[in-house]
């Protein structure tokens, strides 16, 4: 009866333990909405150290006098990342921001963070089915967070060769080659846009990129991957006008462009993901350029109203416009 009790004790002290576990990592990812709104790591610092204190994960050891830890601190690194994962690349800039104030602050320390890291590393594959870039995106996390001295070489050259991470062992050792290259460092810091995550500027360059690869590869799903990831959907018709005008300045050197970018936009709009409003107002901005156009490109208005044709018949554009 007593070992019967005793077992029936552990399972409850088990149960509590997962308990406890599940309500701190929805406390840090409400805590995480709410920092991707108001964009202050101080703030997220000042909730965090409440949550932590409220969930007992810093707690006073009677023998040693010393602070102890009941594991909860690891939790934040991975669910911090795992929220950024689900949206762009403003969240992600400020997932690295906040790790830094965290570790600046002592919030969280090194042992944290490492141990953060080797969950995210270890469960890399998992994260892959729900979030098809993890292991680029995981990989920059832990780049940033070296390049920031949140985390040691040390612990990157260690996960480079450390037995179970599976893919997270392959992800260690490209971050080590990344940040060796000359260069590496800057653009891991500049990889969403830098400080000010991603502002019109670095959008448009951005955008301009995707619509000239997408042109190489007629890739529509990397694009709208990589579109998706900026997390701008206010700015799409940004990416229209580029497109458009990039149709209109090469059709005589490159006829089947037309077609191409309107294959790209139809991708892209086909549920609405870059939406009818977003979409007619590109063409709209188009339309206001096609005299200066003109002076390069005599036969731009005869390209833009085939653009324009396509479109209508593609659904990408009311046919009454």
């Amino acid at each position: 009866p007593g070992r019967g009790r005793r077992d029936a004790g552990t399972a409850r002290g088990m149960a509590s333990i997962r308990d406890q576990e599940l309500a701190f990592k929805r406390a840090i990812e409400a805590h995480a909405r709410e920092y991707f709104s108001h964009a202050s790591a101080r703030e997220f610092e000042l909730s965090l150290r409440e949550t932590l204190a409220a969930h007992g994960a810093m707690a006073s050891d009677d023998v040693a006098g010393e602070r102890t830890k009941a594991g909860l601190e690891a939790h934040v690194v991975k669910r911090l990342i795992c929220a950024a994962l689900d949206r762009g690349a403003r969240e992600r800039e400020l997932v690295s921001q906040v790790f830094c104030e965290l570790h600046s602050s002592a919030a969280l320390d090194a042992d944290d963070f490492e141990r953060g890291f080797d969950r995210v590393l270890a469960e890399v594959a998992d994260l892959k089915l729900d979030f098809p870039q993890a292991l680029e995106e995981c990989g920059t996390f832990l780049a940033r967070a070296v390049a920031d001295d949140v985390v040691s070489v040390t612990y990157l050259e260690q996960a480079c060769a450390r037995d179970g991470y599976g893919q997270g062992a392959e992800v260690a050792r490209k971050v080590k080659v990344t940040l060796e290259d000359p260069g590496g460092e800057a653009r891991v810091r500049n990889a969403w846009g830098g400080p000010e995550g991603y502002n019109a500027s670095n959008a448009r360059t951005e955008m301009r990129k995707i619509i000239d690869e997408y042109l190489i590869s007629g890739d529509g799903a990397e694009a709208e991957r990589r579109l998706r990831a900026l997390n701008m959907p206010f700015y799409h018709h940004e990416l229209v006008k580029k497109a458009l005008n990039l149709a209109i300045v090469h059709s005589i050197i490159t006829p089947n462009i037309v077609e191409k970018i309107i294959r790209l936009l139809k991708y892209l709009g086909r549920s609405s993901f870059v939406n009818g409003s977003q979409m007619a107002k590109g063409f709209a901005r188009t339309a206001t350029t096609l005299k200066d156009l003109s002076l390069d490109v005599p036969k731009a208005p005869e390209v833009f109203s085939d653009l324009v044709a396509r479109a209508k018949s593609a659904g990408l554009l009311p046919t009454g416009l």
